[in-house]
């Protein structure tokens, strides 16, 4: 039975990965902030069915080394380097915080893998906006970075470690481009899942409107479960390669909006105040990904569509928000 540490298990993407690797007959452990572990009732609902089939363990990027003190315990096959910043900045004036986090605890768990024979296969998550302002679209392996956000300098930071690890050990590590990818797990802080939680609270009457930044920005959104089935193929190759995660197409910002309402019955244009302080400096080019030398190497490619994405999201919400008034009403 092969044996997988995933940091950040309680996010969107460690849980979607873990579900996928239990069913794969994976032993899995998964790293989770104090609070979590110390109230089982602050675990995700999506997170409390992986009890009995996951091991849970305090850790944090804010702590690297007993991140690397758990991975050298568990003498594991793979890592799944997931964690970090419930959100994105927008700029390099965020807490700095960010960047050592993610530099330390990645460097941690690679220094981890070195002491115990490069035995064990990590997978790191980067982002696409480690390319910030990019010079061409769709971008590709060999696309300058320019990040222009911390959290990018952050992410940039963790795959040059990736890198020189790889070269200096010939360990096995490799790192993903992951553009945008979501689903009913998403924080609310992330704008797909921010509008769907508002279509399903206007539709049942808990909220009157939703202000909303630029609605013709572009972005190129993908499913998540497609995404981590990715992260495990990647691990999976005989050599490790960084690859972009991506699904080579994009939608506008106005395009999502209209889609959400429309799927609970409503038209955006009655609900959608467009407000300047929501907006984000535009990208000369769009933020789009070449996924093609993942597809070449792997067969992987993003299965589900942009219109179910966000349907399902929409008929979640619509779920749980109308679930969730009902407990109110009844408490009152």
């Amino acid at each position: 039975m092969p044996r997988a540490l995933i940091t950040g298990i309680s996010g969107q993407d460690g849980s979607y990965l873990a579900e996928l690797l239990v069913g794969k007959g994976y032993d899995v452990h998964g790293t989770v902030r104090n609070g979590l572990l110390n109230s089982p009732g602050m675990l995700p609902t999506f997170l409390r069915s992986l009890e009995n089939s996951v091991t849970f363990h305090v850790g944090q990027l804010e702590e690297p080394e007993n991140l690397a003190a758990l991975l050298r315990c568990l003498e594991c096959d793979e890592c799944y380097h997931l964690a970090g910043p419930g959100t994105v900045d927008s700029d390099l004036l965020g807490d700095p915080a960010v960047f050592t986090a993610t530099l330390r605890g990645t460097k941690a768990l690679l220094g981890a893998i070195e002491t115990g024979g490069n035995r064990c296969r990590l997978f790191f998550a980067g982002s696409s906006e480690m390319f910030g302002r990019a010079a061409y679209s769709p971008q590709d392996e060999r696309t300058p970075f320019q990040p222009r956000s911390l959290y990018g300098l952050a992410r940039l930071a963790g795959f040059h470690a990736v890198r020189q690890f790889r070269h200096r050990t010939a360990g096995f590590a490799c790192t993903g481009i992951l553009y945008n990818h979501e689903s009913p797990r998403r924080r609310p802080s992330f704008l797909p899942r921010k509008v769907s939680i508002a279509v399903a609270r206007i539709k049942i009457g808990t909220q009157a409107r939703l202000a909303l930044g630029n609605l013709a920005a572009v972005r190129d959104w993908g499913y998540a479960p497609d995404f981590v089935e990715a992260m495990w193929l990647m691990l999976q190759q005989s050599e490790p390669q960084d690859f972009i995660i991506a699904t080579g197409r994009t939608h506008r910002v106005g395009e999502l909006v209209e889609l959400a309402f429309r799927t609970a019955g409503l038209d955006y244009r009655d609900y959608v105040n467009v407000d300047p302080q929501f907006f984000r400096p535009a990208e000369a080019v769009p933020l789009c990904g070449n996924f093609s030398s993942i597809a070449e190497a792997t067969g992987w490619r993003s299965k589900k569509s942009f219109d179910e994405v966000i349907t399902e999201m929409v008929m979640h919400d619509l779920t749980e928000q109308s679930s969730t008034a009902s407990v109110g009403a009844s408490a009152r």
